[in-house]
């Protein structure tokens, strides 16, 4: 049974694949393809992270600018040929924000439970990665950066613990039921 969040994420994958192919369309004609457009979102990803705790204006812009950008180079995948190269570098790109923007508060916080945090949820994106993105997985980035455009930096980090935390017993039982086949 898909949880509401999945859910709502499945609808809009079908809305952006129903509504936006012409977007696609669009930035290939460009000569923009989908593993230039991660490129553009990991950068705007990385104009977030530095703007956390710095300027909140900015980081809600950058913020949304790498959502925004990640969604358009799914939709310009779409519209091409998808490579596996641009599936790995999309994830890593994706996977990779959301584990700076939870080492930032690691530093900032001087919190070693947020270090731990960053690695759980980083082995969890490895693991599913190996695995030929066939693994379960949850993905904290979208719910981190929501939860602090609220300014609620614990809660962001406990979230994406319990995220990381799942994830890892999810992958664990995919891994024994495996085994036991």
């Amino acid at each position: 049974m898909a949880t509401l969040m999945e859910q709502w994420v499945e609808k809009f994958r079908v809305y952006r694949s129903q509504k936006l192919p012409w977007l696609g369309t669009f930035f290939l004609r460009c000569h923009i393809t989908a593993n230039v457009m991660t490129i553009f979102s990991f950068l705007a990803g990385l104009g977030t992270v530095y703007f956390l705790f710095q300027n909140h204006l900015y980081f809600i812009l950058f913020g949304l600018l790498h959502l925004i950008l990640d969604g358009i180079d799914g939709v310009i995948a779409r519209a091409s040929a998808a490579s596996t190269f641009g599936k790995y570098l999309d994830h890593a790109s994706d996977q990779l924000i959301g584990v700076l923007l939870i080492l930032k508060i690691a530093v900032v916080t001087q919190d070693y439970f947020v270090y731990i945090i960053a690695g759980l949820i980083f082995l969890g994106q490895l693991f599913y990665a190996l695995s030929r993105f066939t693994a379960p997985a949850h993905f904290p980035r979208s719910i981190i950066l929501i939860v602090l455009v609220f300014q609620q930096v614990t809660l962001a980090f406990l979230v994406a613990g319990v995220i990381g935390v799942y994830t890892l017993a999810l992958q664990l039982r995919w891994v024994l039921r495996r085994k036991s086949l």
